[in-house]
């Protein structure tokens, strides 16, 4: 597993997202790279890949108007996403915690500014 910035300007990862996006059972339209793209804002989106390059779970994080990183404007369902499961089973719960916890260390990297994201990451902000 690794985790790592989608470059969403390389045409192979807009499909490979919206799919995953598509199919994850916290995915919504407002994670779409065309939806986000519409808002005219920088945002980048974090991932975890299986060593098969598959998104094993993601978020996308905004840019807002005080630098930090933050639930994309409008974003219903913000927060992390992942890979639909369809029965899950110790070791694959075991899995997720795994992919969780490696996109928390790749999230500790950034500055950010929304109270989902902060606790995910480790940070408690009161």
């Amino acid at each position: 597993m690794k985790a790592e910035t989608l470059n969403q300007n390389i045409e192979k990862n807009i499909f490979l997202w919206n799919d995953f996006v598509n199919n994850s059972p916290q995915g919504s339209i407002f994670s779409t790279i065309e939806y986000l793209n519409s808002l005219k804002i920088i945002y980048k989106i974090l991932v975890v890949k299986s060593t098969d390059g598959s998104i094993l779970a993601g978020i996308v994080l905004a840019k807002n108007s005080i630098n930090t990183f933050s639930n994309p404007t409008l974003n219903k369902y913000p927060g992390v996403q992942l890979r639909k499961e369809e029965n899950l089973t110790h070791k694959k719960i075991s899995q997720q915690y795994k992919v969780l916890d490696l996109l928390s260390k790749k999230l500790r990297k950034y500055k950010l500014f929304d109270f989902e994201v902060l606790m995910l990451a480790g940070v408690e902000p009161f």
